[in-house]
């Protein structure tokens, strides 16, 4: 279950990070003087969506078609909704104990990137834990040999 939660956040992250790039070249751009609504990625990084309304705005069929405008944040908004599914897979192999605290989780859900170092950092205390464990088991091995 870690493999398939870890390649779920790995694709999030990578259906993410493409719309990250888009903000910060927005912001740039307004930052460097351009106006915000003149700006060349503003419907690029914020549109992903938007529905065909024609020019009958009144009727109910209207709303019903949309479009795509843009890729990214539809990819950024899909890397979102794996980020939260992955933790939702891997609270149901904790039995539901919350192992990191909850600013973290939110962090990672809104920013994913963050949760395959949450996973990896996981992996690593978990790695070490057993090592202690086995530690403890050599050392009692070793003391029962002596004393026989």
């Amino acid at each position: 279950m870690r493999l398939i939660v870890t390649v779920l956040w790995l694709i999030a992250a990578l259906c993410w990070l493409p719309w990250f790039a888009l903000v910060i070249a927005l912001l740039v751009d307004i930052i460097s003087g351009t106006p915000w609504d003149q700006s060349n990625y503003l419907q690029t990084a914020l549109m992903g969506i938007w529905p065909q309304l024609g020019m009958e705005i009144t009727s109910p069929l209207t709303w019903l078609r949309w479009r795509i405008v843009s890729v990214y944040p539809v990819a950024a908004f899909i890397g979102v909704a794996l980020s939260a599914v992955g933790w939702r897979i891997y609270w149901r192999e904790q039995d539901g104990i919350l192992t990191r605290s909850a600013w973290l989780v939110g962090l990672s859900i809104a920013v994913p990137v963050v949760a395959p170092f949450l996973m990896w950092g996981d992996a690593r205390r978990r790695y070490l834990n057993r090592e202690v464990i086995l530690e403890t088991e050599v050392l009692d091995a070793r003391e029962r040999l002596e004393t026989e």
